[in-house]
């Protein structure tokens, strides 16, 4: 019985495939766009307050008539938009008794109208389990 001392001809792909990853320590966390900031966006899709991190700019009002639905954009280190899903979660919780709110669709935010009043709308990012940010922008039910 003859044995053949021909390798087979993929012997190079495993080095190959050892060599890549040791080049690159977690090839997709390490470049995965990191959140920073949030923008809020009305029913007319214009920008009505933004944030980053718990630092915010505008304001949002409802009319007590009856739900209104916002949009939520997150935004990366680049300025990029990251859309929300996977390791990123959103969350809203209104205070000060004036409405309620829930998520719908991952990126909305129903408000609820309770009463007319003064209260924040608390956005919580996820990533990964973990709280990213929570800021709590102005929002006001009008008559």
């Amino acid at each position: 019985m003859r044995i053949s001392s021909r390798r087979p001809p993929f012997r190079h792909v495993v080095p190959l495939l050892a060599l890549l990853l040791a080049a690159c320590d977690n090839p997709v966390e390490d470049h995965e766009e990191h959140p920073v900031g949030l923008i809020v966006f009305n029913a007319q899709s214009q920008q009505v307050a933004s944030s980053t991190g718990r630092t915010v700019t505008g304001s949002i009002t409802v009319p007590r008539t009856g739900p209104t639905t916002l949009t939520v954009a997150v935004v990366g280190e680049d300025g990029d938009r990251i859309a929300i899903g996977g390791e990123l979660e959103l969350r809203a919780a209104v205070t000060g008794g004036v409405a309620t709110a829930a998520i719908q669709n991952r990126n909305q935010v129903v408000i609820t109208p309770v009463q007319t009043g003064s209260g924040s709308l608390q956005l919580t990012l996820l990533h990964g389990g973990h709280e990213e940010f929570n800021p709590l922008f102005p929002l006001t039910v009008a008559p």
